[in-house]
């Protein structure tokens, strides 16, 4: 015989079911939660809400109901799947790879666990063994994109560039709407020597207009260099239409106080790359050079690692902001309300850059340098570093920055440390040349 309770619990759930059918989640999430505040023990119930709070972005809710699940049908092949996913998403590789092997255990042929598996395992550092889970998935379910893309980028990593491409081919064939897929397929393409294919895939990249757009675009100007049948004056057009689409300038805002007086010029450096990499040796011993009883130099690295040369430069400077979770708005804004008078952007359309902040014109000042050897298009940076040997005084190549030639070249590089040359063992003792 049905009770009240009974009776008020199954309209719950119908009233979920219809939450379902007519595209509400954050009401089915509503009815569900109250259906279990009547009844505990409802493992579908605990499953279906797991994954709504894993869609809807509540990753903690979302790991509580779907381990409520495993609990109460410990055989759940799926859920344990599904929990793999959100811990994942959560920074916990190690229980998302446990929860992954229990759903494999229960179901062989999972396709998305073994996916879930391989993420956990690179999180891990164990790239062979993700490899090997992503094959896994991919024979288990060879229309999965993601499975494909993930399998595509573990090969690229490994430097198998023609097995990574005929990966990222079947993931873009499998889902032709995933600009990752095909971004990276670009990168294959253009590994294998493949320029035309390689920009082609760029621009369907691009074209998906996903959140990324503007870096695929400068990703594909780059790519531009590599094609000789495409001419100066069609790659600088390129560039100004990317800062047509993706940086147009915002109402000029008003800045800090102007150097002047006892006042020290403030120079903002701008790069993902203050790490160890060509750029930073590069920019070591200009830091070394500045003379800090009358410029202040500050650092903005978007990139949130941190080595040897990142502290390294660090020590050089007077300040050093992370900026690596700044969106383009704030990282501009960050550097008008630190004064700085001179911003320098260091990467130009390479991968990572802050062009975009550059068109909100963080300074009254700002100039390009270093790591990109053409353009950026934008009409807002006032200078393009360069020399006479890179940039010849009659050479045909355009800018919408006004050129700045060094006296002698724009590098300036430091030799990593290395032993001191000495004689060769061959001369000691008298023995002479072989």
């Amino acid at each position: 015989m049905e009770t009240g309770r009974d009776h008020l619990l199954r309209e719950i759930l119908q009233r979920a079911e219809q939450r379902e059918r007519s595209g509400d989640p954050e009401g089915e999430i509503g009815e569900l939660a109250r259906a279990l505040s009547l009844r505990d023990d409802l493992q579908p119930v605990h499953a279906r809400l797991g994954i709504l709070l894993q869609d809807s972005g509540d990753l903690a809710g979302a790991v509580v109901h779907l381990e409520a699940a495993t609990r109460l049908k410990p055989g759940d092949a799926r859920v344990w799947s599904n929990l793999a996913a959100a811990l994942n998403a959560l920074g916990r590789p190690g229980e998302a790879e446990r929860a992954a092997r229990r759903a494999l255990q229960f179901d062989p042929g999972h396709a998305w666990a073994a996916f879930h598996l391989g993420r956990s395992l690179e999180s891990l550092g164990r790239k062979s063994e993700a490899r090997e889970a992503f094959e896994q998935a991919v024979r288990n379910s060879p229309a999965n994109a993601l499975a494909w893309e993930a399998l595509g980028d573990s090969w690229l990593e490994e430097g198998r560039i023609l097995r990574a491409r005929d990966a990222l081919l079947r993931s873009t064939q499998a889902d032709p709407t995933r600009a990752s897929a095909w971004s990276r397929l670009a990168a294959s393409y253009l590994h294998a020597g493949e320029v035309s294919l390689g920009l082609e895939a760029s621009a369907c990249a691009e074209a998906l207009a996903p959140a990324d757009a503007a870096q695929l675009g400068s990703s594909r100007l780059l790519s531009l260099h590599y094609d000789s049948a495409i001419s100066r004056d069609e790659i600088f057009r390129e560039h100004v239409a990317w800062a047509r689409r993706y940086a147009s300038t915002p109402q000029p805002l008003a800045f800090g106080k102007a150097a002047g007086g006892d006042r020290k010029l403030r120079i903002g450096y701008v790069s993902p790359r203050f790490h160890g990499s060509a750029l930073a040796s590069l920019l070591e011993p200009v830091l070394s050079s500045h003379d800090p009883a009358a410029v202040d130099i500050i650092c903005y690295s978007t990139f949130a690692g941190d080595d040897d040369m990142s502290r390294r430069i660090r020590a050089k400077v007077a300040g050093w902001v992370d900026a690596s979770s700044l969106g383009d708005a704030a990282l501009a804004q960050r550097m008008r309300d630190d004064a700085i008078d001179v911003a320098v952007d260091l990467a130009g359309h390479t991968p990572g850059h802050s062009l975009l902040a550059f068109a909100r014109r963080p300074a009254p000042v700002t100039a390009t340098w270093l790591d990109y050897f053409d353009t950026t298009g934008l009409k807002c940076i006032d200078y393009f570093i360069t020399d006479s040997w890179h940039s010849p005084p009659d050479d045909a190549q355009q800018f919408t920055e006004e050129l700045f030639r060094l006296p002698r070249v724009r590098f300036a590089y430091a030799p990593p440390d290395s032993p001191e040359v000495r004689e060769p063992p061959l001369t000691r003792g008298g023995a002479g040349p072989v």
